[in-house]
């Protein structure tokens, strides 16, 4: 039985909050979890901060909203702002080549911008010590998730400030901001700090806590905190207080192409359309370890989700809880009270399958599941996004299509 510990102050009603228990404990079963941690505030006034299951299943040490756990790409947001506080201060222009950043250069990037580090269109895709291993295309005219991208923006920051980056990170927003459980390694005396599982017919423990981050991963993966942080951080992010109105705007926007394709992607958040309202959020993964966080912007509705299971997309969690909290503005896209939304396009699926089964895929191995995530529209072009299993590992996929479903564009990213 689902062990629940309530912590902090109540705001929903108990018809609300029943609601949201019963699909956080039916994806803790179905995705095995062995401990998951909540907060939901709206402008900034906390509504619900709750544990759920175990932050370390040996012991039977139950989670709370405060349980600290390792968040994973949710780093990015944290970067993403640090980079935007240099460029305030006349440190850091959006538009110079990172090479004029970075203490040694990065060979074969004279090209690629901040904003293109920022913002995943540099082209980048993997780094040898500073240096990209090659371009996978011009930068500007494409767009490639990847966390070097993050690892040269940190090594850029230590370059302009000649501060350590978790130095940065302390002084610039965590001190600040009273976020007292977020860093780039926990706390000595941290003591509610989650264990992080993967499963194999039973939970696994997966290797623990670094000792500490270096400048290069803390700004892409490498960062701890807890849901309490994580909406308190939404707030002051979204309110102005760490950044301008302006400078915010362009985190929370999506980004285009040099031919004027939209990226999905800000600075440090990727930017959705649920329900009708603009989202921004940005899942996170690390050994052990899997969160989302999201904010609605119309709204205010801020989200934290963070979970000690490896490898387990709690995006449409997070995606139903906003469907509950906030009445959807398109009613095709509302979710049910008891599950995730699914929303699925069935021969947008078919097609995709076929697609991924053709020789220009065999690298990948077999294609043993396809799982439909979200979806989003800009202007004539849906865009639904999956994530994959193949024998070979797992991958997000994101299919275009225009009004009569005619495929326009397939790009796939590893899930990290």
């Amino acid at each position: 039985m689902t062990h629940l510990v309530l912590a902090g102050v109540l705001a929903l009603s108990p018809g609300l909050r029943a609601r949201i228990d019963a699909i956080v404990v039916q994806v803790m079963h179905a995705q095995h979890v062995a401990g998951l941690s909540l907060g939901i505030a709206r402008n900034g006034s906390r509504l619900y901060l709750r544990g759920y299951g175990w932050r370390d299943a040996t012991t039977g040490q139950p989670a709370d909203g405060f349980t600290i756990y390792r968040a994973g790409s949710i780093a990015k947001q944290f970067a993403a702002a640090m980079a935007m506080q240099q460029v305030a201060a006349g440190r850091v222009a959006l538009d110079a080549p990172a090479n004029s950043y970075v203490a040694t250069p990065i060979d074969g990037s004279h090209e690629v911008t901040i904003a293109q580090l920022l913002g995943q269109t540099s082209g980048i895709t993997a780094l040898s010590g500073a240096s990209p291993v090659g371009l996978a295309f011009d930068p500007g005219t494409g767009w490639a998730y990847s966390n070097a991208n993050y690892d040269l923006l940190g090594m850029a920051l230590h370059a302009v400030t000649g501060a350590a980056y978790p130095t940065l990170l302390r002084d610039g927003i965590t001190g600040p901001f009273s976020l007292f459980s977020t860093g780039c390694a926990p706390s000595p005396f941290a003591q509610n700090i989650a264990r992080g599982y993967l499963w194999a017919a039973g939970w696994k423990q997966a290797p623990p806590f670094p000792g500490g981050n270096t400048d290069v991963d803390c700004a892409s993966t490498g960062l701890l905190s807890n849901a309490a942080d994580l909406i308190h951080w939404l707030e002051d992010l979204r309110s102005g207080r760490v950044v301008s109105q302006t400078s915010f705007a362009m985190m929370t926007a999506t980004g285009r192409l040099a031919n004027g394709v939209a990226t999905h992607y800000g600075f440090g958040f990727f930017v959705a359309n649920w329900f009708g309202y603009t989202v921004a959020e940005h899942p996170g993964y690390a050994d052990g370890f899997s969160g989302d966080d999201a904010l609605v912007l119309q709204s205010g509705l801020e989200i934290a989700v963070l979970s000690n299971a490896e490898a387990v997309d709690l995006t449409p969690l997070v995606r139903s809880i906003v469907a509950i909290l906030d009445e959807p503005l398109d009613p095709n896209l509302s979710a049910s009270a008891n599950q995730p939304p699914q929303n699925e396009n069935l021969r947008i699926t078919a097609a995709l399958k076929a697609a991924l089964q053709t020789s220009r895929y065999a690298s990948y191995g077999t294609l043993e599941s396809a799982e439909f995530v979200e979806r989003s529209v800009v202007g004539p072009t849906t865009y639904d996004k999956y994530r994959l299993t193949f024998s070979g590992g797992q991958w997000w996929a994101t299919i275009g299509y225009g009004a009569g479903e005619a495929i326009e564009s397939l790009s796939l990213m590893p899930v990290e």
